[in-house]
């Protein structure tokens, strides 16, 4: 070293403050209280996410309470079978273009169907109408079958003899499946608990 040079760095020695202390924040101190910070951030996180998960949770809760009262209260289908026990909210029906009474609807639901698909069909027919008339049921998804089913029954009405293998019932199989799987809470609607 050439004694510029020294003088330089002894220079620079004798610039610096006398008995300066070097911090206590080495690199170990400065690593240890970033940790400590981190680790209160992550604790404060854990805090945080303990409490949106509980909330979470209370939400969830009350949208699925709310979804029970919901459907507790929502209409629901019954068989036709139910409708033959069972008041009615009105005391007569139309289906076919014909207006049966109470009675008289109740006597088509209750008659054997082995020989005469038309009672069949009536039948469901007619319990659809109450589902939706009586029992405020959603019949979107039973709207065409009810229409062609009534248009049906116009053509071959209860009591024509319409056997099962016939070409005319194959016409209107499919609409009295749809009317059976409505009543029967297998469409938009729920069955109701009996």
């Amino acid at each position: 070293m050439t004694n510029a040079r020294l003088a330089t760095f002894v220079g620079l020695e004798a610039s610096r403050p006398p008995n300066k202390q070097i911090s206590s924040r080495t690199p170990r101190n400065i690593f240890q209280n970033l940790c400590r910070q981190i680790s209160g951030k992550n604790n404060e996180r854990k805090k945080h996410m303990k409490t949106i998960k509980k909330l979470t949770s209370a939400a969830f809760a009350v949208v699925i309470l709310g979804m029970s009262t919901v459907t507790a209260n929502a209409a629901c289908t019954s068989t036709a079978g139910y409708w033959a026990n069972h008041a009615w909210c009105t005391q007569t029906i139309s289906i076919g273009g014909q207006t049966y009474t109470r009675d008289q609807a109740i006597a088509i639901i209750n008659n054997s169907t082995s020989g005469d698909k038309t009672y069949s069909l009536a039948a469901q027919l007619i319990g659809a109408k109450l589902n939706t008339d009586c029992g405020g049921a959603d019949s979107t998804c039973v709207e065409l079958a009810i229409a062609a089913a009534d248009a049906w029954l116009i053509l071959h009405p209860v009591g024509s003899g319409i056997p099962s293998k016939s070409p005319a019932w194959k016409q209107i199989n499919s609409a009295y499946n749809t009317l059976t799987d409505y009543n029967e809470g297998r469409l938009c609607v729920p069955k109701c608990r009996s």
